[in-house]
């Protein structure tokens, strides 16, 4: 998971935190620290949030069941992760595919792998530190969050990395503009995932970019890195040609004619090189004086040191 972009001098962000040994007894202790190791905010439990959902089921549940009917669906959110626990301790964590809030029927992602009784408890575990204008007041990268907690009386610690951005580099391979640049590849979707338009692979190809740009910024060459981009628009083409390649090794025709025989992925490495190029080759500068200037004599070049 790549980390959370938090943008500058902007309150109330959430850094959410995802505890694998099930719910916090009490609310956590979050602390804030640059890549360092300093402080920038003392341990406290003061702007942290423990997951509000602490229900049971009121109907039993077999093995294989896609469904679970709750005492209470209030604050249980889709695409959420929950901790559902038999009456003898058999745990499973289950994701919320859909909810009807008058049934109290909660639909999952993938089927029970033990029974329920209706008494079992259904919980969230996760939590978050809702960030104040003075956390992020600083360009940063590798910022971390660090939480003490307690799980049933053991105590455990759990950092997750955020960087300190100007604009939050979101994926620009949208469901939208794949099908209006690749619009016959939907037929080609496999059955397990048909009707998520290829999310994994936008994902991961996504995820290349972002990995391809922080390593433009290590050692000498000290570059730029994907908190630095005032707009992904310069990034869109070589995200496409990343997926691109990404499905044609997982059996999707992207290439047609002469380029569909062996030579189809050197062809596919080809342009990501080429498209990389081009977007690495177009951006240079930040407007980090704020002067609503851009060019080659800004004050302040994109320096991985200087800013990140």
């Amino acid at each position: 998971m790549d980390r959370f972009d938090a943008v500058k001098d902007v309150s109330g962000q959430r850094l959410y935190f995802y505890p694998q040994q099930g719910r916090p007894d009490s609310t956590p202790s979050v602390q804030l620290l640059d890549r360092s190791g300093a402080t920038i905010t003392a341990a406290a439990t003061t702007n942290v949030t423990l997951d509000a959902v602490n229900t049971t089921l009121s109907a039993g549940a077999s093995v294989g069941d896609y469904s679970v009917t709750l005492t209470a669906t209030t604050s249980v959110e889709v695409g959420v992760e929950y901790l559902l626990t038999s009456t003898l301790s058999e745990v499973e964590r289950v994701v919320v595919r859909s909810i009807n809030t008058s049934s109290k029927v909660v639909v999952l992602d993938e089927p029970l792998e033990y029974a329920h009784a209706s008494s079992s408890t259904f919980v969230g575990t996760r939590f978050y530190r809702e960030l104040q204008s003075s956390d992020v007041d600083e360009l940063a990268e590798l910022s971390r969050g660090r939480a003490s907690y307690a799980v049933g009386s053991l105590n455990y610690v759990l950092e997750v990395d955020y960087d300190v951005v100007l604009v939050p580099l979101a994926n620009r391979l949208s469901a939208r503009y794949l099908k209006r640049n690749r619009p016959d590849l939907t037929a080609q979707e496999h059955r397990s995932t048909r009707g998520s338009d290829f999310a994994d692979l936008r994902a991961q190809a996504w995820d290349r970019v972002r990995k391809g740009i922080r390593r433009l910024g290590e050692g000498d060459r000290k570059r730029w890195r994907p908190a630095l981009v005032r707009t992904g628009d310069d990034l869109e083409l070589w995200a496409l040609a990343e997926f691109d390649l990404l499905a044609h090794e997982s059996g999707v025709d992207i290439l047609q004619g002469d380029w569909a025989g062996p030579d189809a992925v050197e062809e596919l490495r080809g342009r990501v090189s080429s498209r990389k190029a081009e977007a690495t080759g177009s951006l240079g500068w930040i407007d980090l004086d704020e002067d609503d200037a851009i060019s080659d004599a800004e004050e302040h070049p994109l320096e991985l040191d200087q800013v990140r």
